[in-house]
């Protein structure tokens, strides 16, 4: 039977009490191997004596001791059905039956010496010395220390009782007192020993289930901490970006200055820049295939209206434990802004969007076939291929855009697999 143990807010009065029920529950595992053990060298011993001494005084021994032992028996079946929980007032009414029931059993144990006539000394030494190894069995089995104490002195008294009245040796008795004394030393030592290795053990998992739990509210902590965060960049961002276009579209539409298909486009531009916000929160955003799949279904309308075809080609993509839904919008902003180019300003009829895995990089490729431009000319390098560099440096990623005019514009973006920093290297 497993002891039930509360380790939440223990103190250490109460780790000791659980740790001396547990040290009888694992004596009283094993009590009918006990049992049986002890009724089968009852019977052995007496046997032997009753054959050598010719006495059926031993019998009596025999038929005392085995009655108690069954005696326990029936106790140990009656307490299995009642479980009484380990440190409840039942519990402790049962630890003094097992007291008075060791002691019955330690006295008539004791008793051996008076069923071996006096006059045969070497058949009174052996009895004293199979007393001796009862005694050396408690006190090494695995008990309760009130037990220990229940079944040595009870013992050792008879048999001291034995040897001065009926065996007439007093020097033994001083022999047998002294020998008793070793026992409860060493029992109650071996006994403080083990209850000692409970307590340590049980003090170890009531601060291995504090330290989970001050873990957990750290972990909890940091989740808040993280979405706190995250909702503030999100807010961040959105006032930024399409607040802000919002704002100025509106302005301009109070003036007059904004016709209604311009405002079509702004308000198109801003829906776009929301669905992306929405596209890099989604659970899949660490799966590139996935995010470029979405961020392409967004912007087919812009390319049919376009009337650009777009050449998709992908590659079975490994996932990105590093892209976070920032970099997963940084990572959708950037590929849109190189689209929004192509449509704007190249002229294209055709765009080509390419990723595939090379060693521990994605490449991934966005070639038009439109007007290009001259790097050179760095009139020509504005606010969007400045921001595109800026997100790839957040994006732990090369980025290079090579064109040359009327061979259209070839961006490359290599973007790493695993981080070093997001493994805790």
């Amino acid at each position: 039977m497993a002891v039930s143990s509360n380790f939440e807010s223990i103190t250490e009065n109460e780790r000791q009490s659980i740790a001396q029920a547990e040290l009888f529950q694992l004596h009283f595992t094993h009590w009918r191997s006990a049992i049986c053990g002890a009724i089968s060298l009852v019977a052995v011993v007496g046997t032997i004596f009753l054959y050598l001494t010719n006495n059926t005084a031993s019998l009596w021994w025999i038929g005392l001791l085995t009655s108690a032992y069954l005696v326990q028996a029936a106790f140990c079946i009656f307490y299995e059905r009642k479980s009484p929980h380990p440190g409840s007032n039942e519990f402790m009414r049962w630890m003094w039956i097992w007291t008075l029931l060791t002691s019955i059993s330690g006295l008539i144990s004791g008793a051996l010496v008076f069923f071996v006539p006096a006059n045969q000394v070497i058949l009174l030494f052996a009895a004293i010395m199979i007393s001796g190894a009862f005694a050396i069995g408690e006190a090494c089995a695995w008990g309760h220390e009130r037990l220990v104490y229940a079944a040595i002195i009870p013992q050792a008294l008879t048999t001291c009782i034995a040897l001065e009245w009926h065996a007439q040796l007093p020097l033994a008795v001083i022999i047998c007192v002294l020998f008793t004394m070793i026992m409860l030393h060493f029992g109650r030592e071996l006994n403080r020993a083990m209850l000692s290795g409970i307590v340590q053990r049980l003090y170890a998992q009531q601060l291995a289930i504090q330290l989970e739990r001050d873990q957990q509210s750290v972990l909890e902590a940091q989740h808040l901490q993280s979405v706190l965060a995250e909702r503030q960049r999100l807010m961040q961002d959105m006032h930024d970006g399409l607040g802000s276009a919002l704002m100025s579209s509106l302005i301009l539409l109070e003036r007059g200055e904004l016709t209604v298909p311009q405002a079509t486009v702004v308000m198109r531009e801003c829906l776009d820049d929301l669905r992306l916000v929405v596209d890099s929160l989604e659970p899949t955003s660490k799966d590139l295939a996935t995010l470029l799949g979405m961020l392409r279904y967004r912007l087919q309308y812009r390319l049919d209206a376009a009337g650009v075809h777009l050449r998709w080609q992908m590659e079975d993509l490994p996932a990105l434990p590093w892209l976070e839904p920032s970099l997963a919008l940084d990572l959708l902003r950037l590929t849109q802004e190189a689209i929004t180019n192509a449509l704007r300003h190249s002229e294209a009829k055709n765009l080509t969007l390419m990723a595939w895995k090379y060693n521990n990089h994605i490449e991934l490729l966005l070639h038009d076939d439109g007007c290009g431009f001259d790097p050179a000319e760095t009139k020509l390098v504005g606010h969007g291929i400045r921001t595109m560099q800026s997100r790839a440096q957040r994006l732990h990623a090369d980025l290079a855009i090579e064109s040359t005019p009327n061979t259209g514009v070839k961006i490359s973006l290599r973007l790493p697999i695993e981080l070093p920093e997001f493994n805790g290297e």
